[in-house]
């Protein structure tokens, strides 16, 4: 055998016996506590990603109470940040699907999740209205003619 084999051969030796080394020195009740930690820390991201996503359809409708024109460069940033909310809406549909895919049939997180899920559903419903608030109802010269009587 020549010396660089050999030399390889006592590197590789002396790494897996290092390694064969290496044991679980969690008890069984730290697994546990670490496991349902970890849940912990699960719902509390979702429910911190519901309460944004609340605010974000706050903030949504409030859009549609600005009384003074909207200008086509508002209309502009408008379409752009609609078009990001419905991406990110996407996205946050699947790692709901994903989540409830892993979380649910073993009842873990249930009251969240749902709890997320409507959030997301409030705004898909926020984003449609306020739409259909700017873009077409706001030019409906007939409607608002309509509504200026009323007021």
């Amino acid at each position: 055998m020549s010396g660089a084999v050999l030399e390889i051969n006592k590197k590789v030796n002396r790494i897996l016996t290092q390694e064969s080394k290496i044991t679980n020195d969690l008890s069984e009740d730290e697994k546990i506590n670490h496991f349902l930690d970890s849940i912990l820390d699960f719902k509390k991201s979702l429910t911190r990603r519901t309460e944004k996503l609340r605010y974000i359809d706050e903030l949504l409708s409030q859009v549609t109470w600005v009384e003074q024109e909207i200008t086509a460069d508002d209309e502009k940033m408008l379409k752009k940040l609609f078009g990001k909310v419905d991406e990110f809406h996407k996205k946050a549909i699947v790692y709901f699907a994903n989540m409830r895919t892993i979380f649910w049939k073993h009842k873990i997180a249930r009251q969240e999740l749902s709890d997320f899920k409507v959030a997301l559903d409030d705004i898909e419903e926020s984003t449609l209205e306020v739409r259909q608030i700017l873009f077409d109802i706001r030019k409906d010269d007939d409607f608002m003619n309509d509504l200026r009587k009323i007021a």
